[in-house]
């Protein structure tokens, strides 16, 4: 499975595809490359927040009586609102808005049918349970076979609410237990392998558990032995 990442650009609005021409064309030639190869492509999806270069935060910011006004938490218009962890150009958005559901759902469905497979849905839990559920129902009318695989950095039992809203999230506990093990030798075997049958058994196979041992958010993996190695060799 490969993973293709759509990321904020401050003047472009890369989630919706009908915007975009440039990364729509290089998703098609991706897509045709991949399916060539047997790969699936898997889109990264952000629900929580926008840029806020966005069209609709923009309208909202000079129209409070325009219906994306709504879209936004505004406290104090439009010099305050709610955004993600306190940056002013990534503007939260209201999930459970009629209209940002129907824009985010509706590109999520064209993306599927450009012959994307599924969605790394980032920061997932700062969205409500109620959006994942339309949205899984909505993109597996597209494609029956596309998954939904939650970016959740929260305790497992928080994991767990998401059974049947999406097909997996990431598994951030392994990843915990992995680099507690082999980077910084804080477990003992027994207590490694104690801790991984329990995680495992927690979840049983309600849950899809990618598994990774860094991402953009952390130091590599790769460094942290390095480190550990070196310590121990000196």
């Amino acid at each position: 499975m490969a993973r293709v990442g759509l990321f904020h650009d401050l003047t472009l609005n890369p989630i919706d595809p009908t915007e975009n021409e440039p990364i729509l064309i290089a998703v098609r030639v991706g897509v045709e490359i991949a399916v060539k190869g047997g790969i699936r492509i898997i889109l990264d999806y952000v629900v929580n927040h926008v840029s806020s270069e966005h069209a609709a935060f923009q309208t909202a910011l000079g129209d409070q009586q325009h219906p994306t006004y709504n879209w936004f938490r505004f406290r104090n218009h439009p010099l305050e609102y709610d955004c993600f962890f306190d940056v002013p150009g990534q503007p939260e958005v209201n999930s459970d808005h009629p209209g940002v559901r129907e824009h985010f759902i509706q590109n999520a469905c064209i993306w599927l049918q450009q012959g994307c497979d599924g969605f790394r849905l980032d920061y997932a839990h700062g969205v409500s349970h109620a959006f994942w559920s339309v949205f899984r129902e909505a993109t597996r009318r597209i494609k029956s076979d596309s998954v939904t695989l939650g970016e959740i950095t929260q305790p497992p039992s928080v994991m767990r609410s998401y059974i049947g809203r999406m097909d997996g999230c990431l598994d951030f506990r392994l990843l915990e237990l992995l680099r507690g093990f082999f980077a910084f030798e804080s477990l003992s075997v027994s207590q490694f392998d104690r801790a991984i049958e329990q995680h495992l058994a927690y979840f049983g196979s309600s849950l899809v558990l990618p598994s990774f041992l860094d991402n953009h958010d952390m130091n590599r993996f790769l460094w942290l032995v390095k480190i550990v190695t070196l310590a121990l060799s000196g």
